[in-house]
């Protein structure tokens, strides 16, 4: 199974954190977040742009695509959800106050407008006449009027006679050759302060009820408005005011004209997309069969712009602009009159937007930058449902902040920044740990399982932390029987390795094949065990089954030279002891070196089976409790009961003879008979039974040689039991 590796450059930072894990490194990990945050909400204060020797005011230049998209979102949320949930974002604001006529190509024709040219003022009068008659509260034109016509006393008296219409202007920049598009782009978002009036026609500005800039600024990158531009601030002269805002005043909005408050930043509050406020061309108004009725325009104010754009040449701009709606809409744009009508709504009702300010947005991304932090102690999956919560968190109050208290702040830093990468960190950190606690779990099992068992262990929640925990486990003690005769006899320290190596190597061999584990080599013997670290329902049957088979194979013939010329061979074989209970197992060695033991009296008791067997003439002895383990599956001798060192009552224990219960030899039968007679103290019928059971293995049976060495001392008393005491360990 393949395991995750993050790249080189990214292991050795999380290395470095992993080395210095805990708070350190959580420390580290959150100040990364919170500066992240803090930069993306004031890059352009950090970078300072400067055009030239002006330095612009970076509140002044257009939003980044990152504040674009904060402001952008809520809108197209709002207009997409479900009718079910649609209340929660509040009702929209109507806009049938306010229509807007198109001078488009299908009024041209009609009304005998050639293509290409400027509009007859003849027909501007005409209109102006008929929303008088219809009783319209006010008229913006958005259109700059810079030269002189033959037609302008007919259209003066018009306004003059309409006495509620305001006329618009612009202002060009000084510059010693014409601008391309790009540039005049980029100094509509700069605002530089070398600016003037464009050219107007006097007598119908003086006519109008009021003028003022037709202009949209700052621009953003994407050629969208997003500012409320209210006027041109000119610091000792007359300023500049917006045609809406002069509009607005005369409608009546109740707005502070002081220049700390007049010119503060507001933002627009778009009520839909394109087309959202009702527009009709401008033939419309004018011929008797355009389907307007009488009153249709009474109370209305009318807007009366281009569909297409202002002008031609390098310095005008298309007059459709980017909206919130543009980015997924087709790239669908808003006309600047109706832009100019939804700032108008929102100078008269008061519903423009407002920015949170920016030092509560630099310390709630420093604050949440720094709470990101302890994504690091979260499981993955944890992780990713904590960040999801509090981006979803994030995004639903800043559109409720929207909709409901007018305000956005630039919520896409910590949503779409400092909680992904947060989220990411922390995973790839609790993959790399995980993945550097499992290679440590391997190293430090792998001398004691198998590799699969090993891989197991690093698979699970296992702590290589000193202390242990209680099991019940099967615990087994081998033996090299003759190993200190051989060790005189051999004489060579280094040939007598060589026979431990391979007395270690079939041992390990088969306690590996079983799925045990080996815990020490200790001298010539072998501790291992089933069902720690990991739990075996079989663990008894697995640990008799090893043994069994690691005695077919213990007999050794090692050859020892003599000083004479001649061989002496030694014969060594394994002595096994093999009990099932609790034990405390874990690492109980020390903080600064792992050392995985079992210990308890299950495990002394094991080890003074093993010794049992030299007293029993036997190879492997188990005891009562691995016996019941075991359910019949393996054939066994029962040998009685026996008082070992360190014991105060004697347990009953036996001799693995094979691995089918099935193959009982005849002469087993006679030992079993010996054996109860024993135990009732028929010492007679006992002794004639053990007899018979050697005499039928050949001569050579251990326990019936240990049972009739036992009758030199032993003696029926009324306080008989049949119990043997092992005096030796």
């Amino acid at each position: 199974m393949s395991r995750f590796r993050p790249p080189v450059f990214v292991e050795k930072l999380l290395g470095w954190t992993a080395l210095h894990s805990g708070w350190l490194s959580n420390v580290t990990l959150s100040l990364l977040l919170a500066a992240l945050g803090w930069f993306a909400v004031q890059w352009r204060e950090t970078i300072w742009p400067r055009f030239g020797d002006e330095t612009v005011d970076w509140q002044e230049m257009g939003m980044d695509p990152l504040q674009r998209l904060s402001f952008d979102l809520p809108f197209i949320v709002r207009h997409s959800l479900p009718d079910a949930v649609r209340s929660i974002a509040g009702p929209p604001r109507p806009t049938d106050e306010v229509v807007i006529l198109y001078m488009d190509e299908e009024s041209a024709r009609p009304l005998g407008q050639p293509a290409g040219e400027q509009w007859s003022r003849a027909i501007h009068a005409r209109l102006l006449n008929v929303l008088a008659q219809d009783s319209a509260r006010s008229v913006l034109f958005d259109i700059v009027f810079d030269s002189e016509s033959t037609e302008d006393p007919v259209f003066a008296e018009a306004l003059a006679k309409n006495g509620h219409a305001f006329l618009g202007a612009t202002f060009t920049i000084n510059t010693e050759k014409p601008l391309t598009p790009e540039e005049a782009e980029r100094f509509l978002q700069l605002g530089f302060a070398s600016e003037q009036l464009s050219r107007r026609s006097r007598p119908l500005y003086k006519a109008a009820q009021g003028w003022g800039l037709l202009t949209f600024r700052p621009v953003d990158s994407d050629y969208g408005v997003r500012r409320l531009f209210v006027g041109k601030p000119r610091p000792g002269l007359d300023d500049w005011p917006a045609a809406t805002w002069q509009m607005s005043q005369s409608l009546g909005a109740k707005l502070l004209e002081g220049d700390e408050t007049r010119f503060a930043r507001r933002w627009i509050n778009y009520y839909g997309p394109a087309r959202r406020i009702e527009s009709i061309s401008y033939y419309r108004a004018l011929v008797k069969d355009g389907g307007m009725s009488p009153g249709f325009f009474k109370d209305k104010i009318v807007i009366v712009g281009a569909r297409s754009q202002l002008g031609s040449g390098a310095k005008k701009l298309l007059d459709e602009f980017s909206t919130p709606w543009s980015r997924f809409r087709n790239r669908t744009y808003t006309t600047g009159a109706e832009i100019h009508a939804t700032i108008l709504l929102n100078l008269l009702h008061h519903d423009w937007l407002n920015r949170v300010p920016l030092a509560v947005e630099r310390w709630s991304v420093v604050l949440l930058g720094l709470a990101l932090g302890a994504l690091r102690w979260l499981r993955p999956w944890r992780a990713v449902v904590v960040a999801s919560v509090t981006a979803l968190g994030i995004f639903t109050a800043a559109c409720l902040l929207q909709w409901h208290a007018r305000l956005w702040g630039n919520w896409v830093v910590p949503v779409l920044l400092q909680i992904p990468l947060a989220t990411v960190l922390a995973i790839a950190s609790r993959y790399y740990l995980e993945e550097r606690r499992k290679r440590k779990l391997r190293s430090a099992f792998g001398f004691y399982l198998s590799p699969e068992l090993a891989e197991e262990i690093a698979e699970r929640n296992f702590t290589l932390a000193p202390g242990g925990e209680k099991v019940v486990a099967t615990m087994v003690f081998t033996d090299l029987e003759g190993f200190t005769t051989l060790s005189e006899k051999l004489g060579d320290s280094a040939r007598l390795g060589q026979v431990l190596t391979e007395y270690f190597t079939r041992t390990t061999d088969e306690i590996l094949a079983q799925k045990g584990t080996v815990i020490k080599f200790i001298g010539d013997a072998v501790f291992a065990a089933w069902g720690a670290p990991l739990p075996q329902p079989d663990h008894a049957e697995r640990a008799d089954r090893a043994a069994w088979r690691r005695a077919q194979v213990s007999q050794m013939e090692v050859p020892i030279g003599q000083p004479d010329g001649t061989t002496q061979t030694v014969r060594v074989r394994t002595r096994i002891g093999i009990h099932t209970g609790e034990a405390l197992a874990g690492n109980l060695g020390s903080a600064r070196r792992f050392d995985y033991t079992l210990i308890g009296d299950a495990v002394n008791f094991a080890a003074r089976l093993e010794s049992a067997n030299k007293y029993a003439g036997t190879s492997i002895l188990l005891s009562e409790d691995t016996a019941q383990c075991l359910g019949g599956k393996f054939l066994l001798r029962r040998l009685g009961a026996f008082k070992v060192k360190g014991k105060d009552r004697a347990v009953v224990i036996h001799e693995l003879l094979g691995e089918d219960p099935s193959a009982r030899p005849l002469w087993l039968d006679r030992f079993d008979v010996a054996l109860a007679a024993w135990i009732k103290g028929d010492l007679a019928t006992a002794r004639e039974g053990f007899e018979a059971a050697k005499t039928a293995r050949g001569g050579q049976d251990g326990p019936a040689e240990f049972y009739l060495n036992q009758f030199e001392h032993a003696k029926f008393s009324p306080n008989w039991n049949g119990d043997v005491v092992l005096e030796g360990k």
